[in-house]
């Protein structure tokens, strides 16, 4: 017998579980990294989920600290839940402080849905189809008179087009009174002394 042969007979068992088991541990890591790009999607969903919960937190927190109290007094005033709805809706969708959008509401009509103006004003918000057609239709669909949801959404696609638009987010004031007076070139008293009665109702 060769003195290789002897060498395997003593060595190959142990050469063979070597292989085996470095066979093994590449299978292993092999598996690992699978593994790993697997649960990738998994963790990128429960990170998604996480996020979502946090938001929906984050809204609870803002309706219980902010909206809340807001669905509170304009139910108050107006004394209608359907309006109280509207009229936080719209003003959101529109970047309107509610109890603002709610006031001019009071101002204008003390929340009379089917209030008609002398000039042409229409609805809850008192808006004058004629000068904002184009808006309105843009924001809110065709302008149907009367109906109370698109006229609240008229109104405060107007007055958010006012502050972010033409008075450029420089203050509510100046949004107001241009509410108040229409197109006029200049903010004047009149407007003026309107926002200042808006704004104290607040």
């Amino acid at each position: 017998m060769s003195n290789w042969t002897k060498w395997f007979e003593i060595s190959g068992p142990l050469l063979i579980m070597f292989i085996i088991s470095v066979s093994l541990n590449w299978v292993y890591i092999f598996q690992k990294a699978n593994l790993k790009e697997d649960l990738k999607p998994l963790e990128q969903n429960i990170d998604s989920l996480q996020t979502i919960n946090d938001s929906l937190e984050t809204q609870i927190n803002w309706f219980e600290r902010y909206l809340q109290p807001n669905i509170d007094s304009i139910s108050s005033r107006s004394g209608d839940t359907l309006v109280t709805r509207l009229l936080i809706s719209y003003a959101i969708r529109s970047r309107i402080p509610p109890l603002l959008l709610a006031s001019v509401a009071r101002q204008e009509s003390n929340y009379t849905p089917a209030a008609r103006g002398r000039d042409g004003e229409s609805g809850m918000l008192q808006v004058i189809p004629r000068l904002w057609w184009g808006l309105v239709i843009n924001k809110c669909g065709y302008w149907l008179h009367g109906d109370l949801e698109q006229e609240i959404c008229a109104g405060a696609s107007v007055l958010s087009w006012y502050y972010y638009t033409k008075c450029k987010e420089e203050s509510w004031t100046c949004a107001l009174s241009r509410y108040n007076t229409g197109l006029h070139p200049k903010v004047t008293t009149v407007g003026r002394n309107y926002a200042a009665d808006v704004l104290g109702s607040v």
